[in-house]
Order: structure tokens, then C-alpha cells, then sequence
């Protein structure tokens, strides 16, 4: 059976960017729809953005999910490739499970078919558990071509209906979660200096590096190999902190731009352009069900960001599209099942029934096309 270090320790993270928009919403229920003029969060349509601006969202489920993406009249949905799914040895010479590769085309056509485009993310953490066994991960420089091969069997599957790539979801999360567990909470691999192995003073920089070597090599070998023929992009997406001063002295400003250097230095001095953005809130998994569906908390916080996009396109910053996090409730890392970031409920004890929360209705208000 494929294992993946994802399943060793991990924690959540409040909020993150990325690249594209992407929102999802679950099975509709008329029930519901009383929900939507409840908040006193301002309505937003899809005309009030530049055409071609992209609205999708992330969710590893398919076909009836995707039918429901249809519905809300979105035109992105985020998935990733899962590393030991389709190697479940890590290693292209060690064989392909043809499987995996078969679930991910039955994804990929199955968008398309709908009018979904696919935006596709290779590592979202889960490295195949036998490349942390066999050389410790990314704390090994023989992850590049591990990686790379990785990156190639999947350019070669799915490139030819897959156009947008995204190489590493959030290596600064990755690296200080999983390498400096007592920054962010614990991630997988679960190392760090009060951990049974680690060290959190060199092995966070040793694995950002090989980080930053494994996507050189990937979008090397794209834009080389394949983007003429296939005519995708390929980027990565980072993580989003913000600091500001906790006063107006002179020390305090240079330690919020230490901190806005530390942060976005570490991995996007060296990048390719950002275009997109993802967030999102979670909830307490104690409410209940019809407190959680009630969400005009969320409403507001969607509806704050949104209105920031347009400002910013109005100012000129090249956003091309909006990502929510999530679709579905979900595991959410460390947080497991107590947090629920999702645009739809999911009834964990009835068939995981999908019911719309108030966030999902007043989206879908706002993107169909009228």
C-alpha cells in the first residue's frame, strides 16, 4: 500500500495564498436558501471583476462534487496530484501505479467536461513515505530528482488537458511546521530541536533550499520540454503573512520589515509572478448544525477580501483570480475534524451529507452568470 509522510504529525494554518480563485459548494437544499439575505455583508457580482477573472475551488472529491461546482457557476477547481498515489515507492524506476493515474484522468475529464478548468497542485505534503525512509525527505539533495521525475510523469499523463501547474503549496508552511514544529505546530515529518529527531536551527533552510532546487527543476523541465506543445504555465504557491509595527519607534518598523523579509524572502525573491489568491476561516467544530450552516461570519470575511481584490485590480496589481478555502469541511491537519473551514457542511454522522452553508448561497449568488 502507498503511505505518505503526511500521515505523521500535522497542524493548520490560519490562512493562505495561492493561485487562482477557487470556492466550492455541496449538495443544494432549498431549505437553505433563506440563508443568503440574512448577512449584512454587501452582495458581489461577477461583473464587478475583469472579465476572464477566475472563481473555483479545492476539494479532492469528484463528479458529484463537480456537478455541484458547475451549479455555483464556477470556473476553476484546485486538486492535487498525490505523490505516492500515482509512485508508490517515490521513484519513476520503481513503477507507476497505472490506477492513480487512471483517477486523476477520470478527474481531469471529468472538469472538463463540465467546463471546469483544473488547476493542479504536485506536492501539497505528502511525500511518499518511502523517500523519507530510504534519504530523509527534502533534508536530501536527492529529492530534486526525485521530484522531478515525479513532475515529469505527471506532464506527461495529464499535460495535455492540464494548463496550469502549480509546483509546492506553501514551502514556507511546510518547512517551519515540519522542520521547527515549536514555530507552527507540528507537521509532517514532525522534526525540530525538542522533537525525538531534528534541528530546528539548520534543517528548516536545508529543506527550503532543496525546495527551491526541486521547483527550479520542475519549471526547467516544463518550460523546456513541454509548455511549446502543451502550452501551460507553472508557478508555486506561497504563504501570506503580514506584519506592521506594534509602534511607531523606529525599532518596531525595522522589526516588522525584518519579519515581512524573513517571511516572503525565503522563497519569492527567486519566483515567478503571483497572480492569485486563497483564504479562508475556520469554525470550531461545536456548534450545532444549524449554527454552522448560519455563517454570516464567514459571509463578511469573504465580502472584506473580495472588495480588497477590487481595490487592488483597480490599483493596478495583476490578480487574476480568488481562492476559498475550503469547499467541504475536511481534515484540516492537526486540527483534524475540530475545525470546519468549509463553504459546505459535511454531516460526518449521516453519509457525510453535504448541506450549503450561508458563505456557499451568497457565492453562488454572485457568480452565475446572468
Amino acid at each position: 500500500m502507498a503511505t505518505s509522510v503526511l500521515g505523521s504529525i500535522i497542524s493548520h494554518r490560519n490562512y493562505f495564498t495561492l493561485f487562482v480563485l477557487f470556492l466550492f459548494f455541496s449538495s443544494f437544499t432549498s431549505s437553505a436558501v433563506g440563508l443568503v439575505n440574512q448577512s449584512s455583508s454587501a452582495p458581489f457580482n461577477r461583473s464587478s471583476f475583469p472579465p476572464g477573472f477566475l472563481f473555483g475551488a479545492a476539494s479532492s472529491a469528484y463528479q458529484d462534487d463537480v456537478k455541484l461546482l458547475k451549479y455555483l457557476g464556477l470556473d476553476t477547481f484546485r486538486l492535487s496530484i498525490s505523490w505516492p498515489r500515482v509512485l508508490p515507492h517515490g521513484k519513476l524506476s520503481k513503477g507507476v501505479n497505472k490506477e492513480g493515474i487512471a483517477y486523476y484522468n477520470n478527474v481531469i475529464n471529468e472538469l472538463l467536461a463540465n467546463g471546469i478548468t483544473p488547476f493542479v497542485t504536485l506536492f501539497h505534503w505528502d511525500l511518499p513515505q518511502a523517500l523519507e525512509d530510504e534519504y530523509t525527505g527534502f533534508l536530501s539533495p536527492l529529492i530534486v530528482d526525485d521530484f522531478r521525475d515525479f513532475s515529469e510523469l505527471c506532464f506527461k499523463e495529464f499535460g495535455d488537458r492540464v494548463k496550469y501547474w502549480i509546483t509546492f503549496n506553501e514551502p514556507f508552511t511546510f518547512t517551519s511546521g515540519g522542520y521547527d514544529g515549536e514555530f507552527l505546530g507540528s507537521l509532517a515529518p514532525g522534526r525540530c530541536s525538542s522533537c525525538p529527531q531534528g534541528n530546528s536551527a539548520t534543517e528548516p533552510y536545508v529543506v527550503a533550499h532543496h525546495i527551491l532546487l526541486a521547483h527550479a527543476a520542475s519549471v526547467k523541465l516544463y518550460r523546456e520540454k513541454y509548455q511549446a506543445t502543451q502550452k501551460g504555465e507553472i508557478g508555486i504557491t506561497l504563504v501570506t503573512h503580514w506584519f506592521v509595527p506594534y509602534s511607531s519607534s523606529r525599532l518596531d518598523i525595522k522589526a516588522a520589515q525584518r519579519a515581512l523579509d524573513f517571511v516572503y524572502g525565503c522563497t519569492s525573491d527567486s519566483m515567478t509572478r503571483l497572480t492569485t489568491d486563497r483564504n479562508g476561516m475556520g469554525d470550531q467544530n461545536n456548534e450545532t448544525l444549524q449554527n454552522s450552516i448560519n455563517d454570516p461570519q464567514r459571509v463578511d470575511f469573504y465580502s472584506g477580501h473580495l472588495n480588497a481584490v477590487r481595490r487592488a485590480i483597480g490599483q493596478g496589481v495583476n490578480v487574476k483570480g480568488f481562492i476559498a478555502w475550503s469547499f467541504l469541511d475536511n481534515f484540516e491537519w492537526g486540527s483534524g475534524y475540530t475545525q470546519r473551514f468549509g463553504l459546505c457542511y459535511v454531516d460526518y454522522k449521516n453519509g457525510l451529507k453535504r448541506i450549503p452553508k450561508q458563505s456557499a448561497l451568497w457565492f453562488r449568488n454572485g457568480l452565475i452568470k446572468k
